[in-house]
C-alpha cells in the first residue's frame, strides 16, 4: 500500500506537495499545484499546463457547469507522479474556471483509496 501526505492550506484547501505531470511522447515534466477535491470526479487541469506540456488531445466531451451548463472539454493523456509514486497514464480534462491551483485530482483517482482529512492538524493521508 502507497501513502500520500498533504496538508490543508488556510483556505481549507488539501493541498498535495510533489506531484508531476509528465508528458508521454516527449518526456516534458511540470509540477503543478494540486490538491484534491472530492467534488470533482476526474483529474482536471489549466489549458496553460496543457500548452506547457504540449499535451496531445486524445478524445473531447461535455460537463455539466454548475452555471453555464453544459461545456464541452478536452481529454489529453499525462503521466503523473505523486511523492516518488509512478501512477502511470492517466487521461486529465481541460478545467473551465481560473483556479488557484493547477491541477484538480477527483475521486476517481483515490477510489480504490482511503483518505483522512485531519482538520485539527491539517493534514491529509491518502492510502492507496
Amino acid at each position: 500500500m502507497s501513502k500520500i501526505l498533504g496538508i490543508i492550506d488556510e483556505d481549507g484547501f488539501p493541498v498535495i506537495p510533489e506531484v508531476t505531470l509528465i508528458n508521454p511522447v516527449n518526456n516534458y515534466e511540470i509540477k503543478p499545484k494540486a490538491i484534491i477535491d472530492t467534488g470533482a470526479i476526474e483529474l482536471h487541469i489549466k489549458a496553460e499546463i496543457i500548452k506547457s506540456l504540449e499535451l496531445e488531445k486524445i478524445d473531447g466531451t461535455f460537463t455539466l457547469h454548475p452555471i453555464h451548463g453544459r461545456q464541452p472539454i478536452d481529454i489529453f493523456k499525462a503521466g503523473i507522479r505523486i511523492q516518488g509514486i509512478e501512477f502511470g497514464l492517466v487521461p486529465v480534462r481541460t478545467m473551465l474556471n481560473n483556479f488557484p491551483f493547477d491541477l484538480i485530482i477527483g475521486c476517481s483517482f483515490i477510489r480504490d483509496g482511503k483518505m483522512v482529512y485531519d482538520g485539527t492538524d491539517k493534514t491529509i493521508e491518502i492510502n492507496i
